[in-house]
């Protein structure tokens, strides 16, 4: 069996990477709020097709976001978690040895 080690500082820093990313996500995805409507307001129902068209690509793009933006933070809660765990592991583990050694 081969040894683990685990930097739980880096685990930390992955997490809020994501949770910065899931921030850009949120604003990326909010970023196009309501285009279709403008859309439909500036050109028209002459244009009729192509914003339907343009209506149907945002509600794509803004439910692909928010599911993107769920998975990040999911990830990033889950790193944190790992990190908590593993730190909890070895802090408990220590103690237990510390009491077992003369």
């Amino acid at each position: 069996m081969t040894n683990l080690e685990v930097n739980t500082a880096h685990l930390q820093q992955l997490a809020a990477r994501n949770d910065d990313v899931a921030r850009q996500i949120a604003a990326a995805t909010r970023s196009t709020h309501n285009i279709g409507h403008d859309v439909w307001l500036g050109h028209g129902p002459s244009s009729g097709s192509s914003n339907n068209a343009v209506v149907a690509a945002q509600a794509a793009r803004h439910a692909a976001g928010k599911a993107l933006q769920a998975a990040t933070t999911i990830l990033a809660r889950n790193l944190t978690a790992a990190a908590t765990a593993y730190d909890h592991t070895d802090h408990h583990n220590a103690e237990h040895l510390h009491h077992q050694l003369p």
